[in-house]
């Protein structure tokens, strides 16, 4: 897709030292704990850390989601069945969920294609 918007958007939304705080001291410490906990194998910290993750970037990130997915984002958020993530981009973003629950997701969210690409 074309990124660049959003380049730019981030970019000068970065400049602003309020906003700033929020990605160093809060998106990339979450980031690095959430994989940290993947690769522990601590199923109940990823979640955990993955629902502060999910909120933190529909705050921070909000304009880079697609506009079609926000309220699925929010039911996620405010149900606790699953959380979504928003993935890099490059011309290939994807947004990533995460469930401990994933029957019950795969029939709600049928009409957006979910594929599981890993079990804990």
């Amino acid at each position: 897709g074309d990124t660049q918007p959003l380049v730019d958007y981030f970019k000068k939304n970065s400049a602003d030292p309020g906003y700033r705080k929020k990605i160093d001291n809060g998106l990339i410490p979450l980031v690095n704990r959430a994989i940290q906990s993947y690769i522990s194998g601590e199923t109940e910290t990823l979640l955990a850390t993955v629902k502060k993750l999910s909120a933190l970037q529909m705050d921070v990130l909000k304009k880079m989601i697609p506009e079609s997915v926000i309220d699925i984002w929010q039911a996620g958020l405010e149900s606790g069945d699953y959380y979504l993530k928003l993935c890099g981009s490059g011309g290939g973003g994807m947004i990533l969920g995460f469930t401990n629950d994933s029957a019950n997701v795969l029939n709600n969210l049928s009409p957006f294609n979910p594929i599981i690409i890993h079990r804990l």
